[in-house]
């Protein structure tokens, strides 16, 4: 399933010890994650309507456009550009440099080096072709699943010995905590809205694609329930809230050492896997933005030998590697959600707005629970935003920013488009 495989990720194996610091109770943080999960299923309902009825758009990009204005659809593919998928590259070349480190040695600087470095690795793979990038992602879902079902079988092979999950962890939730977890889990089910992309694809999209997107979010809810289940039965709060590695620990502290290696090395394996599937796919975005003038136009240049966008590939793995040494994982996250989600709720409102601006539109599959469902997920999108801000002023005010330049910068690349 399209939507299990771009879900699950590396930030299930780094995220959760962010999630019990913040909660501190068990009951609190198997919630938060069907909670999360519920979130962004409301998000994926809005979206299947705009995806069946353009299904040869391309995503939120076109939706916008159609809804609000060329100016928002550019928006939308500057903050993929500029933001979101650098910060994801960033942020997953960490997570695999961490869990490197249970494997040898690094140190701080050596999880930064390390992260670059995988960076230009891939980066370098796929200026060759699509051939080379695409040949490295075999198995890397079905290895990400398994990983998960390892992690969630922990709960039941978990010694009396270890730590009770039963009482909360010291401290009391706070407001900030709160929104960081929420940030935390909501990055978590990133990827919740690419199946709205192939609804064109489908046959009968009016019944299958609901169901994809249902089903899919439900076995993914399931998935990380049953993780920090397992996380929970090997750690304790406690011991969640004290690991910046919480997929290796849960596994050391049940199988000993030689488990927490191999859960060190799957982890590491998949994020390597998921990054070079972000760096294969996004740098298209800049190089497309490029070639139509709505970008920098050097940015839009193919190798003639390879066909591949080498200077989008370019720019994309420079600012990446740029965004490691400024930020820290939970950081880079946090400019990603706040950004993502101002749009993710806009996409909620296109909904309505088309369907009165464009009533005639064909619409295979109507939103579950219209138009209940689109106001209150972008009212949740817009207090997600509003939270996050509050919460976290320089990570998001790094994010609007960068959405403000690319705004200061839409007239000069309007007046330069052919």
């Amino acid at each position: 399933m399209l939507n299990v495989g771009t879900m699950v990720g590396t930030s299930l194996f780094v995220l959760p010890g962010t999630v019990a610091a913040a909660l501190h109770a068990p009951g609190l943080v198997i919630g938060a994650w069907a909670g999360g999960g519920i979130l962004v299923l409301l998000g994926a309902l809005c979206l299947a309507e705009l995806a069946a009825a353009m299904p040869d758009a391309g995503g939120e990009v076109v939706y916008l456009e159609r809804a609000f204005g060329r100016v928002w659809g550019y928006l939308y593919g500057w903050a993929n550009g500029v933001i979101i998928n650098p910060c994801a590259i960033a942020a997953i070349a960490i997570a695999f440099a961490t869990y490197l480190g249970v494997l040898v040695p690094l140190g701080r600087p050596g999880v930064k080096g390390w992260a670059i470095l995988s960076i230009v690795a891939l980066t370098g793979l796929n200026m060759l072709g699509v051939r080379a990038g695409a040949t490295a992602q075999n198995a890397i879902t079905a290895l990400k699943v398994l990983g998960v079902a390892g992690l969630a079988a922990l709960a039941l092979l978990a010694p009396a010995g270890v730590p009770s999950p039963a009482g909360p962890a010291p401290g009391t939730v706070t407001l900030q905590g709160a929104v960081l977890a929420v940030v935390a889990i909501v990055w978590a089910y990133d990827g919740w809205y690419e199946v709205t992309f192939v609804g064109g694809e489908v046959r009968d999209p009016g019944r299958t694609l609901p169901r994809s997107i249902v089903w899919s979010m439900v076995v993914v809810i399931l998935l990380y329930a049953a993780a920090n289940l397992g996380y929970l039965a090997a750690l304790g709060v406690s011991g969640m809230a004290a690991s910046a590695r919480v997929g290796s620990d849960a596994a050391s502290a049940v199988l000993g050492p030689r488990g927490a290696s191999v859960a060190a090395a799957v982890v590491a394996t998949c994020a390597l896997g998921g990054n070079n599937g972000i760096i294969l796919t996004a740098a298209r975005i800049p190089y497309v933005m490029a070639r139509e003038g709505m970008f920098f136009r050097p940015v839009g240049r193919l190798d003639p030998r390879h066909g591949t966008p080498v200077v989008s590939l370019a720019w994309q793995g420079t600012w990446a590697m740029a965004l490691v040494l400024l930020g820290a994982y939970e950081q880079l996250v946090t400019a990603i959600v706040f950004s993502s989600f101002i749009f993710h709720g806009l996409a909620a409102l296109a909904v309505l707005r088309l369907r009165h601006a464009a009533p005639a539109l064909p619409r295979p599959y109507r939103t579950w629970g219209y138009p209940a469902t689109p106001v209150v997920f972008a009212a949740l999108c817009a207090v997600l935003v509003a939270l996050t801000l509050t919460a976290s002023p320089r990570e998001s005010l790094f994010g609007l920013g960068l959405l403000l330049a690319g705004l200061a910068l839409y007239p000069a690349f309007r007046r330069a488009a052919p």
